[in-house]
């Protein structure tokens, strides 16, 4: 099983904190920050993960969003402009 502990750390304190875990715990999974959230994008749990959550810092809450086509691990995500690309996928993240 993947990881689903959530840590944050202030490096002017030198002070770790943990907060609220990931609904889908993973690992090889491919990262980004957008506006003030973190999202994440599959991933391997007991097997290789379709799932993506978005972490809201203001609100330090994990929320499920739109899983992918399929399932993917090892994947990198990058953001330019209000997209978030990625190896195995492209998600628009304007409303």
């Amino acid at each position: 099983m993947g990881v689903a502990d959530t840590l944050t750390y202030k490096p002017i304190r030198e002070k770790m904190k943990t907060r609220d875990s990931m609904e889908d715990g993973r690992y090889w999974h491919a990262i980004a920050m957008f506006s003030d959230a973190v999202y994440v994008f599959g991933g391997v749990g007991s097997q290789a993960l379709k799932q993506c959550e978005r972490y809201d810092v203001g609100a330090k809450k994990w929320k499920s969003v739109e899983s992918l086509p399929t399932p993917m691990a090892r994947g990198h995500a990058a953001v330019h402009g209000s997209h978030i690309y990625g190896s195995e996928f492209h998600r628009s993240i304007v409303q």
